[in-house]
């Protein structure tokens, strides 16, 4: 076993952030979670080369694993959120409609 404490435990709160931008997730994109899980919500259209980067709170020490699921009302035709790049300090998503959210969850070796 390692020494010292996790990089995140479960009483970690601080949420990462993304970019409420128009050019980034969308002016009225939201963010609630921690750097563990969470979930992004309204973001803009994003397809292609498109992306929403979610920003880490505090960097981990190596990449994480992380997931991505869809919480949505509109109908199963609609996008597919996928991750674009994964990093240490962030990561971006793709494949989503405007209006729709997505679930994160994020876990790694410190």
């Amino acid at each position: 076993g390692g020494t010292g404490a996790p990089h995140q435990d479960y009483s970690q709160t601080t949420a990462p952030t993304i970019l409420a931008t128009l050019a980034e997730c969308g002016a009225g994109a939201t963010i609630v979670g921690s750097d563990t899980g969470g979930i992004v919500s309204n973001v803009r259209a994003l397809a292609g080369t498109d992306k929403c980067p979610v920003t880490f709170s505090r960097a981990w020490t190596n990449t994480p694993f992380c997931i991505v699921t869809k919480v949505s009302t509109q109908t199963v035709s609609s996008g597919v959120p996928f991750i674009t790049a994964i990093n240490t300090s962030s990561f971006g998503v793709s494949g989503l409609q405007s209006g729709e959210s997505f679930n994160y969850w994020c876990a790694g070796r410190v």
